[in-house]
């Protein structure tokens, strides 16, 4: 581990060194990621001050999570970043824009701006461009336009403290928080201008219609489904709400029920099991999605300790999975995005593995750098 993360510390310094990578002036960048999947996804690259985030679950901070924070994640990306000279990270932050005020204003100029970049990208990763925003005018109307966000933030609020919040995590929490350590660590001799307070976030508005939030499904592994469901009722009845458990005849029946389930008071989490097909319904939630009803009973202490969980992408490879002997898969559906800001402020973070946004070729390059040192 130290002599690798000594070999991308050293080459940070070769790249600054040789020329490889060129300091740019004052300012943002504008980008433009088309991809295979989706299209093409507007972001605004900017610097964010650690100063006003927190991952605690009931936090009244500017900047949030969306998900539940491993602490055990965290010291692997703390000694990288440590005493690395760059920080090159790819984390999608999230703002709420409904009138598409603060990144889409300035694709209508973009023969204005100073192009960065323009190329296509190695592994079915599309096209990205890149332009630089440093004038004071266009800076001006993207920080008035994010503070209106935030005024009108705080007065739709449930409370001072919860109405608090501008920007949510959408991609990169871990690595956001690790930047946070480093900057706890540094602060008290760095300075409050020291470059490490802040850290490199691509806004995302959420009503970006190419943003596609994708439901991350769970597979139980060496489990007697019985079993399961029995320990999941408990579980249940313990918050004060009732498991119900239907089978069906067969798979194509299944999949109808499937297609008609609709929103209502009920949480329901279709599930497989070797031939049986099923839909688990949980009666009087205390929560509000399905997968963060499930999630909290596989977090459970107890039950956490019976069985090895993995989390899945594909329903088709849920069904594969949860096909052999002693597994058990339970397919999660999307999360609404534009419910996600009001969940947020209103219930703290979901539970890890909630959500996934887009696929992985849109977000496995690491194009922007920011020196870190002083």
């Amino acid at each position: 581990g130290g002599s690798r993360i000594a070999a991308i510390n050293g080459n940070m310094h070769d790249y600054l060194d040789q020329g490889v990578l060129v300091e740019q002036p004052p300012g943002f960048v504008l980008v433009d990621r088309q991809t295979l999947h989706t299209g093409s996804r507007r972001g605004l690259l900017v610097c964010l001050d650690l100063e006003h985030y927190s991952f605690e679950a009931k936090g009244d901070s500017l900047i949030r999570p969306t998900e539940g924070t491993d602490p055990a994640r965290l010291p692997p990306r703390v000694e990288i970043r440590r005493d690395a000279t760059l920080e090159l990270p790819h984390i999608i932050v999230l703002i709420d824009d409904p009138g598409r005020t603060v990144i889409e204003p300035l694709f209508d100029r973009t023969d204005d701006l100073p192009l960065l970049y323009d190329f296509d990208l190695m592994l079915d990763g599309g096209r990205l461009r890149g332009w630089h925003v440093g004038e004071s005018e266009d800076i001006g109307h993207i920080v008035a336009n994010l503070s209106r966000l935030l005024g009108e933030s705080e007065s739709g609020g449930t409370s001072d403290t919860a109405s608090q919040m501008l920007y949510l995590m959408g991609d990169g929490n871990h690595s956001f928080a690790s930047a946070q350590r480093i900057w706890d660590e540094a602060k008290a001799t760095a300075g409050p201008r020291h470059p490490a307070r802040h850290v490199l976030v691509e806004l995302v508005n959420i009503h970006d219609e190419t943003l596609v939030f994708e439901p991350i499904h769970r597979v139980v592994f060496d489990t007697d489904p019985d079993q399961f469901m029995g320990s999941f009722a408990h579980f249940c009845r313990r918050q004060d709400s009732d498991l119900q458990i239907r089978d069906f005849g067969d798979r194509l029946e299944w999949e109808r029920a499937v297609a008609q389930i609709n929103a209502d008071e009920c949480l329901h989490l279709p599930f497989v099991a070797g031939v049986r097909h099923g839909i688990a319904t949980i009666h009087r939630p205390r929560q509000q999605l399905a997968v963060a009803a499930l999630q909290s009973f596989l977090s459970d202490g107890e039950q956490s300790r019976r069985c090895r969980v993995d989390y899945i992408h594909g329903s088709e490879t849920v069904n594969e999975l949860a096909g052999s002997p002693g597994n058990l898969g339970f397919h999660t559906s999307a999360l609404d995005k534009h419910c996600l800001f009001t969940t947020i402020r209103t219930d703290g973070p979901l539970p890890r593995k909630s959500f996934s946004i887009g696929a992985a070729e849109e977000k496995r390059y690491y194009m922007e750098s920011r020196r870190i040192t002083s």
